[in-house]
């Protein structure tokens, strides 16, 4: 009772905080089918394919799921996907990679709780990615 309440609480929050990204994101990148042109628009797309991954665990709908978790994968697939060429943000890289073959895995097995903790756990990996990014590009800008 206890864990599905906090899992509960922590997809309803995961569901605030992407709704708040969105409402201020200014460029929005269609989902799907378009390569983006700059590494901004590369990352919205990213962020894009992970709002349908959340929709797909709050409605249940395993395929949707699987569909953006996949084309999050094909994603790490391109070159602008490299923003650094070291070895902790190839580690990043290779977590994220497993995650979203965790998110495949659980839509494939129907499993909603597998689902959603990998969700989290891809969260989690973008955020501390993100820290990492900004903190070697603020060394170089020294």
């Amino acid at each position: 009772m206890n864990r599905k309440l906090t899992l509960r609480s922590v997809t309803a929050a995961a569901v605030l905080a992407l709704a708040a990204l969105e409402l201020q994101a200014e460029d929005k990148v269609r989902v799907g089918g378009e390569r983006p042109a700059d590494i901004h628009a590369f990352m919205r797309l990213k962020l894009g394919h992970s709002q349908q991954v959340l929709e797909g665990i709050v409605l249940e709908d395993f395929e949707m799921i699987a569909k953006h978790a996949s084309a999050m994968s094909v994603l790490l697939e391109d070159e602008k996907w490299m923003v650094f060429q070291t070895p902790d943000y190839r580690t990043h890289s290779n977590i994220f990679n497993e995650i979203c073959r965790d998110l495949n895995k659980a839509a494939e097995r129907r499993n909603i709780d597998a689902a959603t903790l990998a969700y989290m756990e891809m969260t989690m990996s973008c955020v501390k990615c993100h820290k990492y990014t900004r903190g070697v590009r603020m060394a170089s800008a020294r």
